[in-house]
């Protein structure tokens, strides 16, 4: 017991700042070597020991409750939930690497979701015809505006345009695409910051719709350029982002719906509002078989829910009223394009539902977690911290099939470090677990204005989640980790994850650093 407050004392100190230190650092790949150590110290599983089975060996009972009240009678902590534990024998552990999407894994996903259409290579030059239309697109808008704000933004666009129209080519040259990757170079104040293999495609290249197909590697960076990158928009406005792992996969059937569908408010629905014939258990089985027609088993279904782009008068209004105020021009462009003018946006076409199956990858048959899109470690600016996205596959089924797909930052696993790791019981975790919440949680339901706030779990599950090792974007470690789950009203999810405790040591994991 000493031994794990003296462990809490030291993580809820750790907890208060961002920006490793070279001390700092040290400290964190020692305590990774004692883990690595610690959890190879596992005495062999026993016939009897395997056939009692993992919550058994740990103590875990079948519900976890808590009732928790802090002194100042400000902070509460509950739960009644039952403790998710995987079906296996033992909980391995493993060195991993952001992955790139090889040719071959490429090709086959290439091939199953646009082999059946001609595909061509997207040139970002814009024709004076594609111009002349847009034109006429927002001067058909001006005449039945009833907005002043944006009649104005009609106004400045077609002005934008004029300009662009001079130097215009007359014409634009696709070539036929037959799903090959392209090494282009990614620069941004005119000096290479460094090379990416990327890949994007179309099927009707004057509107940019139909099918569209999209992979971006990560980016090779040059030795020059440790840190961050900059890059340009088409105006010249230069901007700096961290260096990022985040190769990622996207398909789309009609990318005139699916841009709408994940870009514009794409959100879940309940079953009042279904329009699309195909049952949730067909979706997923339709998901799961194409996955393994291309070959890809080490993903398994982890969650599912009914997606739409449907709005209400009310919703499309404001949807409207923000992208106008907060000059979202592209995305104003994209509704005038796709459905002729603002008031034909509200369209119930069930074509604009689908199932979205989420998928996880599995490792002796634990599912890898995946709570936050992306890690950043090494400083306090958030917005020049190297990021690593967290690994997500998701795919959305309608009754045509698969409508859409993406597939971010892939891991390979490149060394077991063992295949049963040595955890605490659960009785120790459980102390974690209930002391960290006031810890990390405590100070703001104390002195926030919104005092009071009860923190419910309504989850604990046992799996395994990549964490950072020292000083990198680009390794970790897959260690088993009890994570806690609690709802937000603010993620389309519906829940999210509000503690992380490593099941080997007991320590916290900070979910925004990954260590």
């Amino acid at each position: 017991m000493r031994k794990l407050c003296a462990v809490m004392l030291c993580l809820a100190f750790m907890l208060a700042a961002c920006q490793p230190t070279p001390e700092k650092q040290a400290v964190i790949q020692k305590d990774m070597e004692q883990m690595i150590e610690k959890a190879q110290k596992t005495p062999g599983i026993t016939q009897e020991a395997a056939q009692g089975g993992l919550r058994e060996r740990l103590g875990a009972p079948q519900r976890y409750t808590a009732d928790i009240v802090d002194k100042s009678g400000k902070f509460y902590f509950k739960a009644d939930v039952e403790l998710t534990i995987p079906e296996v024998d033992a909980m391995p552990m493993a060195w991993v690497e952001a992955a790139n999407f090889e040719q071959d894994m490429v090709t086959r996903l290439f091939d199953a979701l646009c082999g059946d259409r001609e595909m061509y290579v997207w040139n970002e030059t814009i024709s004076k015809n594609q111009i002349e239309k847009s034109i006429v697109h927002y001067q058909s808008e001006i005449a039945v505006s009833q907005s002043e704000a944006y009649t104005e933004m009609c106004k400045k666009t077609i002005e934008k345009l004029k300009k662009q129209y001079k130097t215009a080519p007359e014409s634009v040259e696709y070539k036929p695409c037959s799903g090959m990757l392209e090494l282009m170079e990614i620069s941004g104040t005119g000096v290479i910051d460094g090379t990416m293999e990327y890949l994007e495609a179309v099927e009707n290249t004057e509107e940019k719709s139909g099918r569209w197909f999209l992979v971006k590697n990560n980016i090779n960076y040059n030795e020059n350029n440790k840190r961050a990158h900059s890059e340009s928009d088409q105006e010249g406005n230069i901007s700096s982002r961290s260096q990022r792992s985040d190769a990622e996969l996207r398909y789309k059937r009609e990318n005139r719906i699916g841009s709408i569908l994940r870009g514009n408010g794409g959100k879940p629905v309940g079953d009042e509002r279904k329009m699309i014939d195909i049952s949730p258990e067909a979706a997923v089985k339709t998901a799961v078989d194409f996955l393994e027609s291309v070959g890809i088993y080490s993903m398994e279904p982890n969650g599912i829910r009914l997606m739409s782009n449907h709005y209400s008068r009310e919703e499309l209004e404001r949807l409207v009223e923000y992208t106008i105020e907060n000059d979202e021009q592209e995305k104003i462009d994209r509704i005038i394009r796709d459905y002729g003018s603002i008031e034909s946006f509200y369209n119930r076409d069930k074509e604009h539902q689908g199932y979205e199956i989420e998928f996880l990858r599995t490792m002796n048959g634990v599912k890898v977690a995946s709570d936050y899109n992306a890690t950043r470690s090494g400083s306090d600016d958030a917005y020049a911290a190297p990021e690593w996205a967290n690994e997500k596959l998701s795919i959305v089924v309608n009754d045509e099939g698969i409508f859409e797909l993406q597939w971010i930052q892939p891991l390979n696993v490149t060394e077991l470090i063992t295949g049963s790791a040595e955890l605490l019981q659960f009785s120790e975790i459980r102390v974690v677990i209930e002391k960290m919440m006031e810890v990390i949680y405590g100070p703001f339901s104390r002195e926030h204005e919104n005092a009071g706030k009860t923190y419910e779990a309504t989850s604990i599950e046992l799996s395994l989640m990549r964490i950072n090792a020292r000083d990198t974007i680009t390794k970790g470690l897959l260690v088993p980790v009890w994570s806690v789950y609690s709802e937000d009203s603010n993620n389309y999810n519906e829940k999210t994850s509000v503690l992380a405790v490593n099941a080997i040591d007991g320590s916290i994991i900070d979910l925004q650093t990954g260590y």
